[in-house]
């Protein structure tokens, strides 16, 4: 578990990745950040971050 002080800052970066490859590997790891982002996005939501 982790934890905030009140003046503190928590920052989350967007989801990166680095390929190379087939056309199509390059298209699977595509969806999978994709997916991280949604998933991201939703869990951030339900808790009110901005």
């Amino acid at each position: 578990k982790r934890f905030g002080l009140p003046n503190s800052r928590i920052m989350i970066h967007q989801p990166l990745g680095g390929y190379q490859g087939q056309a199509s590997d390059i298209a699977i790891h595509a969806k999978e950040i994709m997916e991280v982002k949604k998933k991201l996005n939703k869990l951030m939501s339900f808790i009110q971050i901005t």
